[in-house]
């Protein structure tokens, strides 16, 4: 990777490497903060990562097949596992598994509401009077194409088919929103 017209022998996307380092820095310290507490930690690691892209851009056979950031954000990675991996200083998963536990149950809890919902809607729209109920069938269940659905429920053209449906899905909507908020 070496370029005699850049400032070093450094480049990548037409940046030195002090423009580099500064580009990817706070991209790579968020990255890794979802992984470690300690930022002082964390910014040796980004320097180290940076030292290893470079001598790595040196070496002839060297061919970066991804992003910069990407290949940054795995030395830093790797650098956190090899360096921490019993420090306290890394954040653990277990240590939130408690809280975690809690949001997958309320989020169930909600997710089962609205699949009621829906259902309720559903049940409610194939008993009104219409073609919406078998219109989204057609088209959502059975994957009929809007052509063949104009045809099957007598629309003039496909056009009429695709209008009728929106407001079918509108329908629907208002129907899911009700039923959703008496739960």
């Amino acid at each position: 990777m070496y370029n005699p017209e850049n400032k070093g022998p450094f480049n990548f996307d037409g940046l030195s490497y002090e423009d580099l380092y500064r580009k990817h820095r706070n991209s790579s310290m968020n990255f890794m903060r979802q992984m470690i507490d300690d930022m002082d930690d964390a910014l040796d690691i980004y320097q180290d990562a940076v030292i290893v892209l470079y001598n790595n851009s040196l070496r002839p056979d060297f061919r970066l097949t991804c992003a910069v950031q990407t290949y940054l954000n795995s030395i830093c990675r790797n650098q956190v596992l090899k360096r921490l991996p019993n420090s306290r200083k890394l954040v653990r998963s277990d240590d939130f598994e408690e809280g975690i536990t809690d949001w997958f149950e309320e989020h169930d809890e909600e997710r089962e509401n609205r699949i009621a919902a829906i259902e309720s809607a559903l049940l409610e729209l194939e008993s009104a009077k219409g073609p919406c109920f078998g219109l989204l069938r057609g088209f959502y269940f059975l994957k009929k194409k809007m052509d063949m659905l104009a045809t099957d429920f007598g629309f003039a053209n496909e056009r009429s088919a695709i209008t009728q449906k929106a407001k079918c899905m509108k329908k629907l909507k208002e129907i899911v929103l009700r039923k959703f908020g008496e739960s």
